[in-house]
């Protein structure tokens, strides 16, 4: 029997796929009891099924056991707080930068603490996770037992995927030097390295989810009890697979940044569940697990249209010029990143409500973030100390328009005193507590800068508007990474 079609029951399944945390589901139910060991045993004699579920049904073969360990949250809160402790000092200024970018653009608000959160809320989330380097499964011994079963799924899923390939190589896409220069130099700098390894998450997290989902729909078609349909006994899996969070973690996900939860569901279920599903509805199971581990997507877009990944669509990425080399030895770069497709959905939600969010960001066309500083130390910035370009590329020249306006919304609720801005044309211009800020649009691009002085920044202006640039429309830095696909045995 056929599955579901998810679009037209996604309204049913948001107690199953909502919020999806870092390396799990939906957060288990406070004051849940621990397993006992008959339980234990229950679930590790579940995990031959579970496999053989995967054979038959989407063509991917365990090539050998999976080591099964329960853990409890106190240790994962205290692994999490291990591994921020170990983290060298190179990692944690890169992450300390990327902190600033965010906060600079208004996407995390300035005293809200991304390794905070990262490090003690973060892990309250996790219901289980693999470990590419153990080779082993750990699931909360806590989980309820209609959780159990399709948590197991969606972990034993990474598992089985990185007998096949290196989970971790085929997501960093490079070697680890490569991926660690990608956002601090602007000659390392390669989107496949930022928004491509967020795509590549997405496949395997989508993965995971749409294994999970299809073995809920196969129990339902199996096992639907007298007067109720399999759609019904789905549904009904799914409301009990997984329930609703705490009043606790309610609150931690209310305080957690739309920027942040977004992206952290959207590897799971509006970015990997449905670019895996419509690859399936193209080609089947095996396409859908099998194509994007040959072909890995290198852009977030690809993910959020998988009809495009499927066309071989070219990614459009932005030929531009070295900033750093324009503005002199004492503009310190600190951090470069693609800003794609999502990021736009994600700040028009923010800024201009979701309706704006989804008429523009198909639009986008290409984008950078760039955040220098004239400190000539890294550590103990702020917002105030630190220089934002932001260049972005359009389909046509009112999309362009239409997120100047966006950007321009965000200006007022970052700097509340800036006023008014001062038009000159296609450029508004504030001046704020962090210095001048301007959004300008020329044909199908859109610049803003923050904090620079007036020559640095027509220096830039110079550069990214006035100037034709070559590779815009239509260039790929579309690549494999060696990655052998899950064969189907």
């Amino acid at each position: 029997m056929a599955a579901p079609d998810p679009n037209n029951m996604k309204k049913r399944l948001i107690a199953l796929l909502l919020l999806l945390a870092a390396m799990a589901a939906l957060p288990a139910l406070a004051g849940e009891r621990a397993m006992s060991d008959k339980e234990k045993q229950e679930l590790v004699g579940a995990v031959g099924k579970v496999l053989a579920f995967f054979e038959s049904d989407l063509g991917l073969k365990a090539r050998a056991p999976v080591e099964l360990e329960f853990t409890t949250q106190e240790k994962i809160l205290a692994q999490s707080r291990e591994e921020a402790a170990k983290q060298e000092a190179e990692s944690r200024e890169a992450n300390q930068a990327h902190e600033l970018l965010l906060k600079k653009l208004g996407l995390v608000p300035r005293d809200f603490s991304i390794e905070q959160w990262e490090t003690e809320s973060h892990p309250r989330l996790i219901l289980a996770y693999y470990s590419p380097e153990k080779k082993k499964l750990y699931l909360l011994e806590t989980l309820a037992r209609g959780q159990r079963e399709p948590v197991l799924v969606h972990e034993l899923m990474h598992a089985v995927e990185d007998q096949h390939f290196s989970i971790e190589e085929y997501m960093r896409g490079g070697s680890e030097a490569e991926a660690k220069a990608a956002n601090r130099s602007e000659d390392g700098h390669r989107p496949t390295f930022d928004d491509g390894a967020f795509a590549r998450k997405a496949v395997i997290e989508g993965h995971a989810m749409y294994a999970t989902v299809q073995y809920l729909w196969s129990k339902s078609s199996r096992y639907a009890t007298f007067g109720m349909s399999s759609r019904q006994e789905f549904i009904r899996q799914a409301e009990s697979a997984f329930p609703s969070m705490s009043k606790e973690n309610k609150e931690l996900v209310k305080k957690t940044p739309l920027y942040l939860s977004a992206s952290a569901e959207f590897p799971y279920w509006t970015g990997g569940f449905e670019f895996v599903t419509g690859l399936s509805r193209s080609g089947g199971p095996k396409l859908a697990y099998n194509e994007p581990i040959a072909r890995p997507p290198t852009s977030a877009r690809e993910i959020m249209m998988p009809e495009n990944y499927l066309k071989k669509e070219p990614v459009p990425q932005m030929d531009l010029p070295k900033l750093g080399a324009l503005l002199g030895e004492e503009h310190k770069l600190l951090w470069i990143e693609t800003a794609g497709q999502l990021d736009v959905a994600l700040m028009a939600e923010q800024f201009a409500g979701k309706g704006k969010a989804g008429g523009l960001a198909p639009k986008w066309r290409g984008g950078r973030w760039y955040l220098f500083t004239t400190k000539g130390e890294s550590k103990g910035l702020t917002t105030k100390d630190v220089e934002l370009v932001y260049v972005s590329q359009w389909q046509k020249k009112d999309a362009a328009e239409d997120f100047a306006e966006v950007y321009a919304k965000a200006v007022g609720k970052k700097y509340p005193g800036a006023g008014a801005a001062a038009r000159d044309g296609n450029r508004r211009v504030w001046q704020t507590e962090e210095g001048t800020v301007s959004v300008e649009f020329a044909g199908e691009r859109v610049l803003v800068l923050e904090s620079f002085d007036g020559a640095s920044a027509e220096k830039l202006r110079g550069a990214l508007l006035t100037r034709p640039l070559s590779g815009d429309r239509g260039s790929s830095t579309r690549r494999g990474n060696g990655s052998p696909a899950p064969r189907s045995e």
